[in-house]
């Protein structure tokens, strides 16, 4: 913080943000996580010069602000440009998006470079906002990920929902968002960061988050499952890359060739960093071998099976509508019997298997 902004008002960081930073700036009660006025017209529009006098009149920035993250309209020098907020929720996130061409720096250091403009509130130094500017067109939004061993990590920009409580605004665990280190030259000269998008995107692929590709294929080869417990080693290689082998496969079997997931299984048997000693090829083919033909058998089996049971239902004419707690009840003995099925074939797989499936699918259960 600067002399200058040690005797800034709470009005005068909303002109800041407003015509230094160039976004959309709204009064907030940041302590409630609260929005004070009607802001959703603006997510793709100026707010009013005399509307945000009209606020800073009233004193109604005096709880906190927040901008819309996304185009900026109130400086010409920065038109075209969008602003945009990586919300790093845990110190993984922040050490993996620290973490520069393999080398790892502190928050502190980065905020020094003067390419991108940094907040944290002084009571939790374990989450950061990281402001990136863009010109081709805002990232693409992401919500974060619950756990901590994954790198929770909020994208906002593209200003539908893209609200962000900002320096000097109280944060909800009572200590104020503060700028860190050198970020005066990002706000004065502008770095273009279009590539950070993939940065994240790079994050999201190696815990197996989905974020730019939008499938599971953005990373074929990761298994929350095994990550975390160190390399695999003597004694029990074979149950843990036989685990690995049935993630893999399940993963990918419906859209990627036997040979290019068996080759997916070598780099990562060949990986130092996950395996001490790699097994010999042909106990892995035959590990491989074994997991394929057990998963895709039973795989093709369940198929034949779902459509038998709908077909004699379909054609059963005495059904009746089903009550809520018959659906209920139907509900909890297919997910009771599907985790007994994971845990009887592919021991280990079932916390990968529900995370999976509670995000990617939409569950539909027949009559």
């Amino acid at each position: 913080m600067t002399d200058e902004q040690k005797n800034w008002s709470v009005n005068d960081y909303a002109d800041f943000w407003r015509y230094e930073f160039g976004v959309n700036v709204i009064p907030a009660d940041t302590k409630n996580k609260r929005p004070k006025v009607e802001w959703k017209q603006f997510q793709h529009k100026a707010i009013p010069v005399e509307l945000h006098n009209f606020w800073i009149k009233e004193d109604m920035f005096k709880d906190g602000m927040m901008i819309i993250a996304g185009q900026v309209w109130h400086d010409q020098r920065k038109k075209g440009l969008f602003l945009n907020c990586l919300d790093l929720d845990n110190e993984l996130a922040i050490q993996e998006f620290c973490k520069i061409n393999g080398q790892q720096m502190a928050l502190n250091l980065v905020a020094d470079t003067g390419q991108f403009i940094i907040e944290q509130h002084v009571d939790d130094p374990t989450r950061a906002h990281i402001f990136v500017w863009s010109d081709k067109r805002p990232f693409k939004k992401k919500i974060s990920n619950s756990g901590d061993n994954v790198p929770r990590i909020e994208v906002k920009g593209e200003g539908n929902d893209s609200l962000v409580s900002v320096t000097p605004s109280p944060h909800t665990n009572g200590s104020n968002y503060e700028f860190v280190g050198d970020w005066h030259l990002a706000v004065i000269e502008p770095k273009i960061h279009n590539q950070i998008e993939e940065h994240i995107n790079t994050i999201c692929e190696n815990y197996g988050i989905e974020y730019l590709n939008g499938d599971a294929n953005a990373n074929k080869y990761y298994n929350p499952v095994l990550r975390n417990q160190g390399p695999i080693r003597k004694g029990e290689r074979h149950n843990r890359i036989l685990s690995y082998a049935n993630s893999l496969i399940i993963r990918n079997h419906k859209t990627t060739n036997k040979d290019t997931i068996y080759e997916y299984l070598k780099v990562y048997n060949n990986n130092p960093k996950e395996v001490e000693e790699p097994l010999e090829e042909s106990e892995l083919k035959q590990i491989f071998n074994d997991a394929w033909d057990n998963i895709t058998t039973k795989s093709t089996s369940s198929i034949q099976e779902q459509k038998q049971q709908e077909s004699e239902t379909d054609n059963d004419s005495d059904n009746e509508p089903m009550t809520y707690e018959d659906w209920n009840k139907t509900v909890i003995e297919k997910y009771e019997n599907l985790k007994n099925v994971s845990d009887e074939n592919f021991r280990g797989l079932w916390e990968s298997l529900e995370f999976e499936l509670s995000v990617k699918c939409i569950w539909y259960f027949s009559k």
